[in-house]
């Protein structure tokens, strides 16, 4: 916007990379003073651009409106909850972190199980002796001739899409649901579908708690006390992330580095443990709370507003709502 709109191209490439990767907390606050102040610079000028041209086009005072009642507000809220950040529960962490916590013990449980199962021993036989999957590889091998690279390695991992898709379609000779590049599609669909067999429940099981792993508690870990190994930063055991009001198509707010905003919803005793990492917790001296608000049937009520119709807003009217 500031090279398009203003013609201004001052800023650094290698300033906007360390901001998208976070490298910012180790910047010497002058240069963070003048970043900062560069952008003020830049967002000022882009009011100014934006009202000039709204006035041009005649819709200053709506567009005025929008601003002071919808977008100056959140972003005053945003700017709070990120100044205020999540209180996380720092030792219940850290002890679902540790390699013997519940999760990652039964990650290695799994593991162990998909190594000595019978169905995925043959189907990694069939793998290695390229009946099915083998390919050539056009590098020379030490020797100088040609070499045979098997796509999957001994022993296999679960998580690998192709090693699930011989598993399921070759040994098991379960049938799926062609995909859009016209092979059958391995989706959750179809693990849901076949849930009931021994192997299927063990990638469900198994995806489902090395996402809490990675997804959840590595990112949440990365960002509460100390944060990027600084012991004066972030060290009341809290996480803050940056949200952000537009940007997504549904009209939703985000949030990232890490995003509190999607918690593991599966029924489960490892979701329950993750989510109450965030939940109501005490700090000496402070009685907490964690408030969550949502629009109830905004878009019905946005309906009824616009169309006037009648039987729509008798419903609302009356403290009702539709189903």
């Amino acid at each position: 916007l500031a090279a398009e709109c203003l013609g201004y191209n001052h800023y650094r490439a290698e300033d906007l990379e360390d901001r998208a990767e976070g490298k910012i907390f180790h910047w010497p606050v002058e240069r963070v003073a003048a970043y900062g102040g560069q952008d003020a610079y830049v967002t000022w000028r882009l009011f100014q651009w934006q009202a000039q041209r709204a006035k041009a086009q005649g819709y200053l005072a709506p567009w005025l409106n929008l601003l002071e009642h919808v977008f100056s507000p959140i972003y005053r809220m945003f700017s709070r909850m990120e100044s205020n950040g999540i209180h996380i529960d720092k030792d219940t962490l850290r002890l679902l972190m540790r390699h013997d916590s519940p999760i990652h013990a039964r990650i290695d449980e799994i593991e162990k199980e998909w190594r000595v199962n019978k169905n995925v021993i043959e189907a990694n036989r069939l793998a290695l002796q390229g009946q099915l999957t083998q390919r050539t590889v056009g590098k020379r091998g030490m020797s100088g001739g040609r070499k045979f690279v098997p796509l999957f390695k001994m022993p296999w991992v679960v998580t690998a899409s192709k090693s699930v898709h011989v598993l399921c379609c070759d040994v098991l000779g379960l049938e799926a649901e062609e995909g859009e590049n016209g092979k059958p599609s391995i989706n959750a669909k179809f693990l849901d579908d076949n849930k009931d067999i021994a192997e299927i429940q063990l990638i469900i099981e198994w995806r489902q708690l090395e996402k809490l792993a990675s997804t959840y508690l590595a990112a949440m870990n990365g960002y509460v006390d100390p944060a990027f190994r600084q012991e004066d930063f972030c060290t009341d055991s809290r996480i803050r992330p940056s949200y952000h009001f537009t940007g997504t198509v549904t009209g939703r707010s985000s949030a990232e580095q890490p995003n509190p905003q999607n918690l593991p919803t599966r029924k489960g005793k490892h979701a329950k443990t993750i989510k109450n990492l965030i939940r109501a917790q005490q700090e000496p001296g402070r009685q907490m709370c964690l408030v969550q608000g949502d629009a109830k049937d905004s878009e019905v009520k946005w309906l009824a507003i616009l169309s006037r119709d009648p039987v729509m807003c008798k419903v609302f009217n009356d403290g009702m709502e539709f189903r």
